[in-house]
């Protein structure tokens, strides 16, 4: 009698998780659609009594990349001068390290102990938190971009020549890993947090890596080609844009094979760079020609905002702030599709960092001068929640058009059978 009690108990619970799963599934289904100037009461942008400049650090030439830790107590910046400059967020500069070519791109790892830079001198240089020199790779081709993990563990260069590579820090310094050919010119690399995965955007190609196993690799070549690319924390979701399209492409790491071709969104305008938050990837943004757009994961758009041509764009790991620089010359903070602080400086915003917390924010122009700001009432924001393993699932299934029955229907009948055979299981031993 008990059995059949609960048979009839997990039968109502299978029914019940149908119509939740059903409801989830089909919520998502509209898819597609030097010396540091400290700056005590700057007058400037709006709410300037919660959101100002800490200081700026002019450093003599245009600076093409800015980052920063994930608390933002360490931030780097790349000149035109050949020099990868480090600052300290409340008293600014703290040293710089002169590479042998322009630096196009820096990165710094989470907890702000590595930092990686790619120039024109053919090098990838990597950093120790205090300016220590840890080691130097020549790649024999101009470096375009660099990527790191958050521990600083492995990192990534992609090159003009179209080289992916592959490097670690065991042992506290550069150790070569490999390499991998792209055949055209490589204009953008990300890496998820743990490092294992990574994704490249070349002239031709969208391609997805993994550490493991000696670099599986994935070609997505029905693309145009891809200047900007991101992947999720976890290394679940990417996404990718063409200074040449003003589509939006997304794609689901999980599928098997990974890489799947998930779903894309029109922006309205040719991308210049992309950006995304949340553990799997679920907040993007994107800065194109005519303004930034915030896009939820699964292809719905959410607001834009009308800039100049947004040159960079970050948002906060905790999903709830976006910097962006234009060629306006503006430096802009929003939060769910308010400006909350705009500062316009004299010349053409080239890149901009921001801490997972939003409570600092950094920018570099083409003047030379690094900018770094200030938001007392981002400390201590609760994160919107991720989904859980099981919604986000579905949530997938939704995005990839494959609103299928027969997936939920599996999915409850396997939950059920579970249940039921453990009970009766524990029945028969009680016996």
């Amino acid at each position: 009698m008990k059995k059949k009690i609960f048979v009839l108990i997990c039968s109502q619970l299978f029914i019940g998780s149908l119509i939740l799963a059903s409801v989830i599934s089909t919520s998502n289904t509209n898819m597609l659609s030097g010396t540091s100037i400290q700056h005590n009461n700057p007058e400037i942008g709006i709410s300037a009594a919660n959101i100002s400049l800490l200081w700026t650090d002019y450093r003599g030439d245009s600076i093409n990349k800015v980052d920063m830790s994930a608390d933002g107590v360490h931030i780097v910046s790349g000149d035109q001068n050949q020099n990868v400059t480090c600052f300290n967020s409340s008293h600014g500069y703290l040293w710089n390290y002169t590479c042998g070519g322009i630096v196009n791109d820096v990165a710094i790892s989470s907890d702000g102990q590595y930092i990686v830079s790619g120039d024109t001198g053919d090098n990838v240089t990597l950093l120790a938190s205090n300016g220590t020199l840890l080691g130097s790779y020549d790649t024999g081709t101009n470096v375009t971009s660099v990527a790191i993990s958050n521990d600083g563990g492995y990192f990534v260069a992609g090159t003009l020549g179209g080289l992916v590579i592959l490097f670690n820090s065991v042992g506290g310094i550069l150790n070569y890993m490999w390499n991998y050919s792209t055949g055209s010119s490589v204009r953008d690399v990300a890496m998820s947090a743990t490092g294992i995965s990574f994704v490249a955007g070349d002239d031709n190609n969208f391609t997805i890596f993994t550490s493991m196993g000696g670099g599986m690799y994935i070609d997505h070549n029905d693309t145009v080609g891809i200047t900007s690319v991101a992947i999720a924390e976890s290394g679940m979701f990417a996404i990718a844009g063409s200074s040449s399209s003003s589509i939006l492409y997304a794609y689901d790491l999980t599928a098997i094979p990974p890489g799947n071709y998930w779903w894309g969104y029109d922006t309205g305008g040719l991308i210049t760079c992309v950006d995304t938050s949340g553990g799997y990837g679920i907040y993007t943004i994107v800065g194109n020609t005519n303004n930034i757009t915030r896009v939820y994961g699964y292809g719905s758009y959410l607001w834009h905002y009308d800039t100049g041509v947004v040159q960079s764009a970050k948002i906060s790991g905790n999903a709830r702030y976006i910097i962006s620089g234009d060629d306006a010359n503006n430096i802009t903070y929003t939060s769910d599709n308010e400006v909350l602080w705009n500062y316009t400086a004299t010349t053409p915003i080239n890149t901009v960092a921001i801490s997972d917390d939003g409570l600092y924010f950094a920018a570099g122009d083409e003047n030379g001068t690094v900018y770094l700001g200030f938001h007392k009432l981002a400390v201590n924001v609760t994160p919107p929640p991720d989904p859980t393993p099981l919604i986000l699932w579905l949530e997938m299934g939704s995005a990839n058009r494959t609103n299928n029955p027969f997936m939920l229907t599996i999915i409850g009948i396997g939950v059920a059978t579970v249940i039921i055979y453990v009970n009766i299981r524990k029945g028969d031993e009680d016996r």
